[in-house]
């Protein structure tokens, strides 16, 4: 164990008192015994807080810290905060992991001399577990093609979890706190850091699929907004740090995309707000034209610009006839 280097696990938990114990007994169980795992109680009301105390009374290396309500953002850059490993790793207080996923890791990572290393994973719900990417097959991408993978957003996600970091790269970065969807915000920066970043098509990290998540609850327009505004921040800092890549058309795809969704959603200030602000960074790309967005897109952009109620009407009634109006993201 001492000839381990030591990995840093963070993990945030709120509110996750069925999966909780699930979670942090397959961290525990890590075939990689040299672990400082860092729970970080997000001010749980419904016991997940006792089992968390009780994990670290049963194992040394397991640590709580019991913050008030703050959100995953401020849960995570607290675990950050005293983190001593020179490797750090993420698992959501509601996911899981095979028992071998940090060693896995680790072996990826020294044995390509990369500074992340990202494995595939499973998506759970309902008692189901299906396996995304599961060839087996190891790819090492350079900085630049390790972007381009990330914002294709396919093989590599932008997931904080399922991935090991060299803790260095953390130095000057931080999850943005009062955000969904932070992980956005965060992966291109460390990417654009790392040497070099490995990947392995073996699923390993067990994505749990569940009825209020920030995935899966029911539709919230700013949940979505922030969404968008990732990928359009991502937009921004690749044009700068990496112009081969972009990713105006999915930004303009997925702006196009809420502003059909604003159109279902109760009519208030905070929604005219998001419409505004989304209008305003979609207008960055009007030069986009149908060789990139293709006939579909320039239709839907023009009518929404030009007449949005009209677009508006029969968008609902589309919706209405073949759609749920309960959105979820």
């Amino acid at each position: 164990m001492e000839k381990l280097p030591l990995i840093s696990v963070i993990i945030p938990v709120y509110n996750v008192r069925d999966y909780v114990d699930r979670c942090l007994a397959s961290v525990c169980a890590q075939t990689h015994r040299n672990l400082e795992i860092v729970v970080v109680d997000d001010g749980s009301t419904d016991g997940s807080s006792e089992l968390c105390d009780d994990f670290a009374r049963r194992d040394s290396r397991v640590r709580v810290l019991h913050r008030p309500n703050d959100g995953l953002s401020v849960a995570r850059n607290a675990g950050l905060a005293v983190a001593t490993g020179d490797y750090v790793g993420f698992v959501d207080g509601d996911d899981w992991i095979e028992a071998d996923m940090y060693e896995c890791l680790y072996a990826l990572l020294a044995g390509c001399d990369a500074d992340i290393a990202a494995c595939s994973h499973f998506r759970d719900k309902g008692g189901h577990s299906a396996a995304v990417h599961a060839t087996g097959r190891t790819f090492v991408y350079s900085r630049d093609e390790a972007l381009a993978q990330l914002a294709e957003d396919k093989r590599i996600r932008n997931y904080a979890v399922d991935k090991l970091y060299r803790r260095s790269l953390f130095e000057d970065i931080a999850f943005p706190p009062g955000r969904y969807f932070e992980d956005i915000a965060v992966m291109c920066r460390l990417f654009a850091k790392a040497r070099a970043v490995a990947f392995r098509e073996v699923p390993k990290y067990h994505y749990c699929v569940r009825q209020g998540s920030i995935m899966q609850g029911r539709y919230n327009p700013m949940k979505e907004y922030h969404f968008f505004l990732g990928l359009y921040e991502q937009y921004v800092f690749l044009r700068a740090e990496c112009p081969a890549v972009d990713t105006s058309v999915q930004v303009v795809r997925r702006g196009l995309h809420l502003l059909e969704h604003l159109y279902l959603a109760p009519a208030t200030p905070e929604t005219e707000r998001i419409r505004q602000q989304v209008l305003l960074r979609l207008r960055e790309h009007d030069a986009l034209g149908m060789s990139r967005l293709g006939f579909a897109t320039v239709l839907k952009r023009g009518v929404i610009y030009h007449v949005p109620g009209c677009y508006a009407w029969v968008y609902r009634l589309f919706r209405g006839l073949f759609k749920s109006k309960r959105h979820r993201f």
